[in-house]
């Protein structure tokens, strides 16, 4: 009992924020603490509304940064959740989802799992970083971003993330290292290496990155688990089109299985601001590995991303529309489409800020498909966030 409630007083320690009247709280003008609390409470069904299932997430993040110069800044995020309801109870093993698989320490610590009701801590950032004007390294849990798009993502081999899962918007990080030398802003050689608790779990890579006629091109090559990987990227513009791409390669050098073979992703974005603020990004996926037909959305929702499952299909499209209608309200849409059974995915979202850090977020992620000859609902889900900052 005393665990449980130590966990439920730093999840509320954020409150406190309302002493103050700036965005972080400053102490001794070196250490400063932000972060946010949210309230999510999410409702899935298939056809029928009146026989849905729901669960509730509260959620909380502290972040800590401490500065003693320009130079070096220590940082360290604790993730608080606390999950209950009728799909935490009812998903047996629900708590080990929860694991994040690019972890080699262990700072996980799960307070409470009965009854429907899962108390969750996690520190998923806990690094020192020093920059200059030409270099910057980092050691420890950190995020290490090689994508470039923004739906799928094949060069972020280091922290695949989840584009469903849209709660984590800090996204996943790695225990590792990483150098980085700019001589410029033109160019830049970028080093990385993610500690496994097994051989076949280590992920190293060497990335250079430079600029040629007005495109940023990035390619690396390393070890990416049990596969030798290499990879390519660009950004740029077609006249005022945003224009991205980037190319994954897997080779394994390990016992070949079904899940190891040799692979190819590749994933096209482009995307366009109207002058009225309409935004609009069409993009393209292809997955070597990924299947023609749909096997379970389960396959949309796990935690254990890899390069290889990032999304199921073997080709898939998105349609992504933002609208900001005044400086309080903005919609959104993205719809997902694969020849694979058939799939429709369609995820609306509408937000409204209350109040400079107050803000109330719909959305629905609803899945539709061809099975036993029929295209139809195959599962949905509804959430209702309100989220506090501080």
């Amino acid at each position: 009992m005393s665990r449980l409630l130590c966990v439920l007083l730093i999840s509320f320690l954020p409150w406190l924020a309302f002493c103050s009247d700036d965005d972080s709280i400053p102490v001794k003008n070196k250490l400063s603490l932000s972060g946010y609390v949210k309230y999510m409470q999410q409702a899935s069904f298939v056809k029928r509304i009146d026989a849905m299932q729901t669960g509730n997430l509260i959620h909380n993040r502290l972040h800590l940064l401490y500065k003693p110069n320009k130079s070096i800044q220590l940082r360290a995020d604790i993730r608080n959740r606390i999950f209950y309801g009728e799909l935490i109870r009812e998903t047996p093993g629900y708590a080990n989802l929860l694991d994040n698989p690019n972890d080699f320490l262990n700072i996980t610590k799960i307070w409470y799992d009965q009854n429907g009701l899962i108390l969750h801590t996690v520190i998923d950032r806990a690094y020192l970083n020093y920059s200059t004007h030409a270099w910057d390294i980092s050691i420890g849990r950190q995020r290490i971003n090689w994508g470039i798009n923004t739906v799928w993502t094949p060069n972020d081999i280091f922290n695949t993330y989840n584009f469903f899962d849209f709660d984590y918007e800090e996204r996943p990080g790695s225990d590792g290292i990483r150098l980085q030398y700019a001589p410029n802003n033109l160019s830049a050689i970028e080093l990385a290496y993610k500690s496994g608790s097994k051989k076949e779990e280590h992920i190293g890579a060497l990335m250079y990155r430079f600029n040629q006629r007005n495109y940023d091109f990035q390619c690396f090559g390393g070890i990416l688990n049990t596969d030798i990987t290499a990879g390519f990227g660009w950004a740029g513009n077609i006249r005022n089109a945003g224009f991205k791409g980037e190319t994954t390669l897997l080779y394994p050098v390990m016992e070949k299985t079904a899940d190891t073979t040799a692979s190819a992703l590749t994933s096209i974005s482009l995307d366009y601001v109207f002058s009225n603020g309409l935004y609009v990004n069409g993009a393209f996926l292809y997955n070597h590995s990924g299947s023609d037909q749909l096997n379970a959305l389960t396959s949309f929702y796990t935690t254990r991303l890899t390069i290889r499952n990032l999304m199921p299909f073997k080709y898939s499209w998105s349609l992504m529309i933002n609208k900001a209608i005044n400086p309080v309200w903005s919609v959104s849409e993205v719809l997902i489409y694969s020849t694979a059974s058939n799939t429709l995915i369609s995820v609306p979202s509408l937000t409204y800020s209350i109040a400079d850090n107050w803000e109330l977020f719909l959305t629905g992620q609803l899945f539709f498909a061809t099975s036993n000859s029929k295209f139809g609902s195959v599962g949905n889900s509804i959430f209702a966030r309100l989220k506090m900052a501080f």
